[in-house]
Parts: structure tokens; C-alpha cells; sequence
């Protein structure tokens, strides 16, 4: 049976583990931060052959990345405000 995933999960990039920082949704409908999908393809680059960190589906050429306009309901603005009324900083585990 499948579980629901956590708002953190749905809202998180699978590249650096954290909530979203400019989401972007590739052409599989998998979302990444906007940095983090350029990094990682930035790393491929010569073999000309892009994929999905996630699904692994691939893509050529290059998809031109754009920042998602869809906001999930302000899930995303809502826990990055929660995130600095707090006082915690991002954590950003992505080497990218």
C-alpha cells in the first residue's frame, strides 16, 4: 500500500534534500530546486544526454530550465517563512 508523502518530502528537492529554493519541474513533471537540476546537468554536459535524478528518464537536447510558477498552495512560501521566524538556517546538503 502507498503511503502519503510529508509535506517536507513534497516539497523537497531530491538533489540537495531541502525545500525547495526556486522550484523548476523538468519534463518527466519532477520538480528540483532551479540550481540544483542546472548543477547536476552542468556536471553531464559533455555527453550531451540529460536525465532525471529521480526517474532516470532522459532528455535531448537540454530542456531549458524555468523557475515553476505553480506554488503548491504556498505549502513552500509557508515553511520557508516558518523556517526563518524561527531562526533556522537552510541547510544545504547538495554539493552542487
Amino acid at each position: 500500500m502507498a503511503t502519503a508523502a510529508s509535506p517536507k518530502e513534497k516539497f523537497s528537492c531530491s538533489v540537495c534534500l531541502d525545500l525547495f529554493t526556486e522550484p523548476a519541474t523538468i519534463p518527466c513533471g519532477h520538480s528540483f530546486c532551479l540550481d540544483c537540476i542546472g548543477s547536476y546537468w552542468d556536471q553531464i554536459d559533455q555527453t550531451g544526454v540529460y536525465s532525471c535524478p529521480q526517474c532516470r528518464e532522459t532528455f535531448t537536447p537540454r530542456p531549458v530550465l524555468r523557475k515553476s510558477n505553480e506554488r503548491a498552495g504556498g505549502g513552500i512560501e509557508e515553511n520557508e517563512k516558518t523556517r526563518l521566524e524561527k531562526g533556522i538556517p537552510r541547510s544545504r546538503s547538495c554539493l552542487c
